[in-house]
């Protein structure tokens, strides 16, 4: 059999690792490169497979060789990257990302950083940008595989054809899992978890298989090898053209990028894999695409972490990440990859050493050297969200909603997170009175405007069915009343100053999209208006109206200015009402008065003299980020959603 190296394939490499960079540095004009992530797993589940299958021929495979291969392959480069994350952390990074950082080290370290990230998705997760450790993700998914994988194989080598029955077997199951996933919304599962991804290398696993034992000869026919590889590479360009990341990926999309990859590896011979894979400039980009990997995600997320990214200075990070890239692959991975003796050990050690930085990182027991009591307490802020804690998950027309338990009268809170942020005031409430107070139960959803018809562009369980379900409990016979709030100003105000989200708001009509910011939001009012009056007519209904928008004085924001100039004095200052948002308030007000509904007005807590606290007098946010009340204000402060649930 021939495993002799293939320069196509450092080829392929290439571009895989040039699709994800330019993602990577500019999602909007490359939305599809995350795609580049796939065809590495093809290229790793043929290249491995092959070595395995070689070894097992020969009677040589051996667990701990393979196992102490791939540490000298895979840690070299991984190590020296998270000793550089950690030593500009420790520079730059605020106590709160510095922990974050410390926990992705950690994970890095074990491999299991696909499972943390996973574990992290929802609302408030903080943005993709701001991970520096986010890419190794893949990372995890591969070495989980290959933690299964070998074991699997040398166990059925002498059955070959049970064994390649198997992998296909396998290989299906992890794909149905993967689109099943995404077509029940669990899009971050089937994303970052290993069992919906298993198939891409599998896929490549089995091209090793029919390559060196099924048909050894199809590769030299030319003629075939070019049909193939321009099929495989209009696959993979379709991908990138068309993917994106609100798409619901990998799902039956990826289908795309692995095929494509798997028809290139099959055409060795052919013009594309000679004459532009095989060429110098792709076999070297190739050749250091795995460092290059590491490299690039770190530059741009720390640029971006610093606000240092503009077009320019994104360029000049991804040109710094192709230089120690170089210097990486030539300088380490070439030196440790082939060295004898105690490289292994050493590596491991090394790993445990940095597995024990990034818990104590994690831990809080390494402190950043950008910290002081004001930084803490903006950092305290940004992290003070408390939903839904103490709540008890249960399951109410199908649709997954939290509940705690009171008298047997029931208010349902419907509404995004704005609805979210009261849940610490009503949780605590309810404990210290349950006789008292009613059952609370919450079906929200963040940014999900709580209004029938009006919808989010690909946000998940925004959909229809969930607001029908959660309105046909609203009228059963348990529920005493019903509390609907949101952030307003976000979906019926055309003229918001938050306009790219609003964009992705729509109503939809007879089966039409019609987007708010295209014809404005007068459908959506009087969708609002028409639900409200049917509930008022059986139930007794709240309209919560939203708290002040702080805009730039929120601890995040307050934070930004002490990355580079130390603020001194702890912020006092109050916001202006906004005139945008008093005028949608009073018509609210007016509309849900004739209605008889209850109205809620957080402004007179917040606000006098046209003019918003965001700050107590000891300098501590009142809020965590712009737009969201920090819990324990709301549970110490906010009694003017009390009235919601008292019996």
């Amino acid at each position: 059999m021939n495993t002799k190296y293939r320069a196509d394939i450092d080829g392929l490499r290439a571009l895989a690792i040039l699709l994800v960079i330019a993602f990577h540095a500019s999602s909007y004009r490359a939305p599809g490169g995350f795609i580049g992530v796939d065809i590495f797993f093809v290229i790793s589940g043929f290249l491995i497979s092959s070595i395995i299958f070689k070894h097992l021929d020969k009677g040589t495979f051996s667990y701990a060789d393979f196992y102490a291969r791939r540490i000298k392959r895979i840690f070299p480069a991984l190590l020296l990257l998270l000793i550089t994350a950690w030593a500009l952390g420790y520079w730059f990074l605020f106590i709160y990302e510095f922990e974050q950082l410390g926990k992705h080290i950690a994970s890095g370290i074990a491999f299991v950083a696909n499972i943390t990230l996973w574990q992290e998705a929802g609302y408030f997760d903080n943005s993709a940008e701001s991970k520096p450790l986010l890419h190794l993700w893949s990372l995890g998914v591969e070495e989980q595989f290959y933690i299964v994988y070998p074991l699997l194989v040398a166990a059925l080598w002498r059955y070959k054809t049970k064994l390649i029955g198997l992998i296909i077997g396998l290989a299906a199951l992890s794909f149905a899992l993967n689109v099943y996933w995404v077509q029940t919304q669990a899009v971050e599962s089937a994303f970052y978890l290993p069992f919906s991804r298993f198939w891409e290398m599998m896929v490549g696993s089995y091209l090793a298989y029919y390559t060196l034992y099924k048909n050894p000869h199809y590769t030299s026919r030319i003629w075939l090898n070019n049909i193939r590889a321009m099929l495989g590479l209009g696959l993979i360009l379709f991908g990138f053209v068309w993917i994106n990341p609100e798409i619901g990926f990998p799902g039956w999309w990826a289908i795309f990028p692995v095929l494509g990859a798997a028809l290139l590896l099959m055409s060795p011979q052919s013009w594309i894999n000679q004459q532009v894979f095989s060429r110098k400039p792709m076999v070297w980009i190739g050749l250091i695409s795995y460092p290059l990997y590491l490299w690039h995600w770190l530059l741009l997320s720390l640029a971006y972490i610093l606000g240092l990214d503009s077009g320019v200075q994104r360029l000049v990070a991804v040109g710094i990440s192709f230089a120690l890239a170089w210097l990486t692959y030539y300088f380490i991975e070439s030196h440790v990859r082939y060295r004898k003796g105690f490289t292994v050990h050493a590596l491991i050690v090394l790993s445990l050493v940095l597995l024990g930085l990034g818990l104590l990182s994690t831990q809080g027991k390494i402190i950043p050297k950008h910290d002081s009591p004001l930084i803490r307490k903006a950092a305290t802020a940004i992290e003070d969200w408390a939903y839904p804690d103490n709540l008890d998950n249960v399951n109410i027309n199908g649709e997954p909603v939290y509940i705690k338990r009171g008298s047997a009268k029931a208010v349902l809170f419907f509404g995004d997170s704005h609805i979210e942020q009261y849940a610490p005031r009503i949780v605590q409430l309810i404990d210290a009175q349950p006789e008292k107070m009613k059952t609370a139960v919450f079906a929200t959803i963040g940014a999900c405007p709580p209004m029938p018809k009006v919808f989010r562009e690909h946000l998940k369980r925004c959909t229809p069915e969930f607001k029908k379900n959660i309105m046909d409990y609203a009228f059963s016979e348990g529920v005493d009343a019903v509390v609907i709030g949101g952030r307003w100003e976000l979906y019926l105000d055309e003229k918001n100053p938050y306009q790219e989200t609003f964009k992705s708001f729509y109503v939809m009509d007879n089966g039409q999209k019609k987007y708010l910011y295209q014809v404005g939001v007068k459908e959506a009012k009087e969708a609002l208006k028409s639900m409200l009056t049917e509930l008022v007519a059986h139930k007794k209904v709240y309209l919560v109206l939203d708290n002040p928008d702080i805009g730039q004085s929120d601890p995040k924001a307050f934070l930004a200015k002490q990355r580079f100039a130390k603020v001194e004095q702890a912020p006092k200052e109050s916001v202006p009402y906004s005139s945008r948002q008093k005028k949608l308030h009073d018509e609210m007000k007016q509309m849900a008065e004739k209605l008889g509904v209850v109205v809620i007005d957080p402004i007179p807590h917040f606000c006098s003299n046209q003019q918003c606290r965001a700050f107590l007098d000891d300098g501590s946010s009142i809020y965590k980020d712009s737009n969201h009340i920090r819990a324990s204000y709301v549970r110490q402060y906010v009694d003017y959603i009390d009235i919601t649930v008292k019996d």
